[in-house]
């Protein structure tokens, strides 16, 4: 980042990237869930759990909810894993990528 509060960025953007991922998660979801509900495949349940556990993926945490959390203490996003197997080195929110 230059002094004078420029920022040049070569390739694409991680910001726009995250949400381009987010989008297509959502639309796999909302496709797959309509696939299931129309010809009747018996795995709604467990789609649906897939989709809840993977949700937290997305989530980006700041740095005062990271500030006091250990490796091994619960992640503050509430996915139930580990803050080293979820949110560890993740970029937070706000981050300038």
């Amino acid at each position: 980042m230059a002094d004078d509060g420029l920022y040049v960025s070569v390739g694409p953007s991680p910001v726009r990237i995250e949400r381009a991922l987010f989008a297509a998660y959502w639309s796999y979801a909302q496709t797959f869930g309509v696939f299931i509900d129309r010809f009747e495949v018996p795995v709604r349940k467990d789609f649906e759990a897939l989709m809840e556990r993977q949700q937290y993926d997305f989530r980006r945490l700041t740095a005062s909810e990271v500030k006091d959390v250990g490796r091994n203490d619960p992640c503050p996003c509430e996915s139930g894993r580990k803050f080293k197997q979820c949110h560890e080195g993740r970029p937070l929110a706000g981050a300038q990528l």
